[in-house]
């Protein structure tokens, strides 16, 4: 059974002295030899089985349709999430309500009844007839970044014999999951930062040739090497011919957030502008999707073991949603690791892309790995926030020490 029930305080005080009084009367009609005395009490007897009977078989055949499901939202925008009731018993509920509750990051004013700190509870009005279905539609307001699940869920109705209050409370994890995606702030420059490499992306346009993938030949001219010449196409044509190669190259992005803030005397916190970075990174990652590009996405907070919050490279727009989910479900609560840290197990475990941007503060620390990043050719950029908006600037070799916090 997926509900717990209980009924209001005084319905088997009720049914006791009803079945006491029953008793009164079937005494009564044997020693005075009053045979009508019997109508009561057969109405009596058949309240008191009904009533326990009908007690007995609340919640029994009624089912909450908790699969597995989830509803992704933007921050800002408007949603709504169904509860499905099945009612497989010919027992109708009326004059029920449904109570829930969600955690401070939606809002839905049209049910509210009470706020906490950290909890709103709702109530939703729902009657539902014997062997139907009944669905409540719950309008909401996303109003923060996270991952909000529906607890508490209660179920109050009269009952319909005795007019007590039954509570039905749902006892298992409700499926249904709300995730509201970061809402993207935009973060200009990003398009200012082109950059080739050798690779496995094919561009008409790219100084770099893949010479496993032959695209045709061409006349030989004095400045093509001598091993390009294509003997077999030479002999064909009866004149010297070069081989053409593919043209490719390698795009990679890493996103990396910084989420800590230190102290002057060195202590470890989480910034107060993590929202802030989690939406720039939501817009880097938007843009560089739609070019085609793959990206990686690292948050300073400690996940399994020592690593980082870490999300592999992909490309498309699955792992956009990928992205987009990882950076909701983000717990501000977790513990952070140094930037430094987190710089040098990028080094040493998976390698950094060829564009790499930092999103919060650069510190210090980081000094030697985007130094030796610097020196592999690569390019080390950092959001900065001016009072006109953020925008990418490239973190360069010789004036890093002079920038840093």
């Amino acid at each position: 059974m997926k509900w717990e029930k209980s009924v209001e305080n005084g319905l088997e005080y009720k049914q006791n002295l009803i079945l006491l009084f029953t008793i009164v009367l079937v005494m009564i009609s044997v020693s005075a030899n009053r045979p009508l005395l019997m109508l009561p009490v057969g109405f009596f007897c058949i309240w008191i089985l009904a009533s326990w009977f009908l007690t007995k078989s609340l919640g029994k055949n009624l089912e909450l349709s908790d699969d597995k499901r989830l509803i992704r939202i933007y921050q800002g925008e408007y949603g709504k999430c169904k509860m499905v009731f099945r009612n497989e018993s010919a027992i109708p509920y009326i004059g029920g309500f449904i109570g829930f509750s969600t955690n401070q990051k939606i809002e839905s004013l049209k049910f509210m009844t009470t706020s906490t700190a950290h909890k709103t509870f709702y109530r939703v009005p729902i009657f539902i007839s014997g062997k139907s279905e009944a669905v409540i539609t719950f309008p909401f307001y996303a109003k923060e970044r996270g991952v909000i699940r529906i607890t508490n869920i209660e179920f109050f109705f009269p009952h319909l014999l005795t007019f007590h209050d039954v509570l039905l409370r749902f006892k298992k994890i409700y499926g249904t999951e709300i995730v509201v995606y970061p809402k993207p702030i935009p973060v200009g420059g990003i398009e200012n930062f082109p950059y080739i490499q050798i690779g496995n992306q094919t561009s008409r346009f790219s100084p770099f040739e893949d010479t496993m993938k032959l695209q045709g030949t061409k006349e030989y001219s004095s400045s093509d090497p001598f091993n390009r010449i294509h003997w077999k196409a030479s002999a064909k044509e009866q004149k010297l011919q070069s081989k053409l190669f593919e043209r490719d190259h390698h795009v990679s992005w890493a996103i990396m957030i910084n989420v800590a803030q230190k102290s002057r005397i060195g202590n470890v916190y989480i910034s107060p502008n993590t929202e802030k970075y989690i939406s720039q990174a939501a817009y880097l990652c938007q843009v560089i999707i739609k070019q085609g590009f793959p990206v990686a996405l690292y948050i300073n907070s400690k996940g399994l073991g020592a690593r980082p919050y870490v999300l592999e490279s992909g490309t498309g727009i699955e792992h956009l949603k990928k992205i987009m989910e990882y950076l909701a479900r983000f717990d501000e609560s977790t513990e952070i690791m140094d930037i430094g840290k987190m710089l040098e197990w990028v080094d040493y475990k998976s390698g950094p892309a060829n564009l790499i941007a930092i999103i919060g503060e650069v510190s210090q620390e980081c000094s030697l790995i985007i130094n030796k990043w610097d020196r592999e050719g690569r390019k080390i950029l950092h959001v900065v926030d001016t009072e006109n908006g953020s925008y990418l600037t490239e973190i360069k070799n010789e004036r890093f020490y002079k920038n840093v916090k």
